[in-house]
């Protein structure tokens, strides 16, 4: 995957001792020239971590207030549409995310073009080459589409509006595509990027017959209003069901990212960078075990376990992790758990994680922090016990079987 999928800024990592604080502030300027809003706001989140205490008070909360402002400067207030009967507010607005993009390569080639033309787009308008920036992005839940949005955003300088789709939608008919038209309308005029989620509630396929005709008249509004965007407007959908979309709509959005589950390169790049493993082979064992979940699955895991360390003082236990892992890829979601796991336990997870990936005794070490012997004592001895289980078995299962027999014979016998 070369890079390993990471977008954004790569992971920047922030130098440590106080003499390295220029060096810091020239990547803050290096970022800022390059648009790279989400360098931006994590360089200065550490500068004003680094200065606490100080003395330098109202600096750092000017920076703060700063960092933690709301999108693009205006110069006034932006008034965002509302539904003229239950005056409920169609948009809001939300700030940048402040986590790196990881993604596939595949979706960073797609995605690097989109905000080049994004960038571009006065000049290309210019030369009579205008660029419809449509977006959508479409899988299931949990795989970067909200966060990939908000990146888009940050990377373009500009405000993030996310549609209230709950409100956009009225029983009133009619209601819902005035609502629609009012979206676009804003988009048009305030030059931020508006994001659609659940799009599929208001892009449905036009023939669906149990339809009265509203339907209809919510995804022609939807096309007609698409087609009256200029070449400066960005507008992104996302849907979990690319398969409800009516085939016009598709054809309003030039580009197109499939959020599939992460591959084992992302899913390493994942766990390596919200556990903070670094290179670490226990990141590679982690991807390898953890193939059905989602990006979401992992940054919540990884960082639940960041949280009960930092709580306890203690380094994260790798061990809860791969407890929380095998639960989430047999389709049941938990978080790793406080304190240590009861031997047994420890002892069967080792002996199932290899089992089912069939992890060498290697693998098992770096997994759980031990080492290769340890890992091969561990595995050895659960199959001792496993072989000693089994034999038990057996032979309780033939003494019944041969106390039956005797049954058998002594009644034959009377007959």
């Amino acid at each position: 995957m070369g890079r390993g999928g990471i977008l954004a800024s790569d992971v920047i990592q922030m130098p440590r001792r106080e003499e390295e604080t220029p060096a810091m502030v020239l990547e803050l300027v290096s970022a800022g020239l390059d648009s790279d809003f989400s360098s931006v706001r994590r360089l200065g989140a550490a500068l004003v971590s680094r200065v606490a205490g100080d003395n330098s008070g109202s600096w750092q909360q000017r920076l703060h207030a700063v960092l933690n402002g709301r999108g693009a400067a205006r110069s006034r207030p932006v008034e965002l549409p509302s539904d003229s009967k239950s005056r409920t507010t169609l948009i809001e607005e939300l700030p940048w995310p402040k986590e790196p993009l990881l993604m596939e390569e595949e979706h960073e080639v797609v995605l690097t073009r989109f905000l080049a033309e994004a960038a571009a787009a006065d000049r290309l308008a210019q030369a009579g080459l205008g660029t419809r920036l449509n977006l959508i992005l479409s899988g299931p839940p949990g795989t970067g589409k909200t966060l990939t949005a908000g990146y888009i955003a940050a990377r373009l300088n500009r405000p993030f509006y996310v549609a209230r789709l709950d409100a956009v939608v009225s029983s009133l008919l009619g209601d819902t595509a005035k609502n629609v038209r009012m979206l676009l309308d804003f988009v048009q005029g305030s030059g931020g990027v508006l994001f659609l989620d659940e799009f599929d509630a208001i892009a449905k396929q036009r023939d669906d017959a149990r339809d009265v005709g509203e339907l209809k008249r919510v995804v022609n509004a939807l096309l007609q209003a698409l087609d009256r965007l200029d070449h400066r407007c960005v507008v992104i959908a996302a849907t979990n069901h690319p398969q409800l979309l009516d085939p016009a709509v598709w054809r309003r959005f030039p580009y197109r990212l499939d959020m599939r589950l992460p591959g084992a390169d992302l899913r390493r790049e994942l766990w390596s960078y919200y556990l903070d493993l670094g290179k670490a082979k226990a990141a590679e064992v982690l991807a390898r075990i953890s193939d059905s979940m989602s990006c979401s699955d992992i940054r919540e895991v990884a960082l639940a376990a960041r949280r009960t360390s930092l709580i306890s003082g203690e380094p994260v236990q790798l061990s809860t992790v791969v407890e929380a892992v095998v639960s989430c890829t047999s389709g049941k979601f938990i978080l790793p758990r406080m304190g240590d796991l009861p031997a047994e336990r420890l002892r069967d997870l080792r002996r199932k994680v290899a089992e089912l990936h069939s992890l060498a005794s290697g693998d098992v070490g770096a997994l759980f922090q031990i080492t290769r012997q340890g890992a091969e004592k561990s595995l050895k001895s659960g199959r001792q016990v496993v072989q000693h289980e089994v034999g038990s078995a057996g032979q309780s299962n033939s003494a019944a079987q041969g106390g039956r027999n005797s049954g058998r014979r002594r009644g034959t016998g009377k007959v």
